[in-house]
């Protein structure tokens, strides 16, 4: 019974990570950016202009909002972060 349970596991797994694979760093760029700026801002945590570029703005930003919500606060929008972003 634990090897189906594995699979099933690693394969739940699996699902999670190719369809959360999106990570944005400084020098991103694009519609998916926009979509975590203006979530920034509209929670207080950004500023900056809502212009599709993973700037260093964009990046402080990140970070005060990981650090309120218990995340690592590395600056980089993973899978955790965007899913705390929604």
């Amino acid at each position: 019974n634990a090897v189906p349970k594995l699979s099933a596991k690693h394969k739940s797994n699996h699902l999670a990570k190719r369809s959360t694979g999106t990570v944005l760093t400084v020098g991103s760029r694009g519609e998916t950016v926009k979509t975590v700026q203006n979530s920034l801002k509209q929670q207080g945590f950004y500023t900056g202009s809502v212009n599709g570029v993973f700037d260093n703005k964009t990046r402080a930003a990140a970070i005060k909002f990981q650090k309120s919500k218990g995340l690592r606060a590395d600056g980089i929008i993973g899978h955790r972060t965007l899913a705390a972003l929604k």
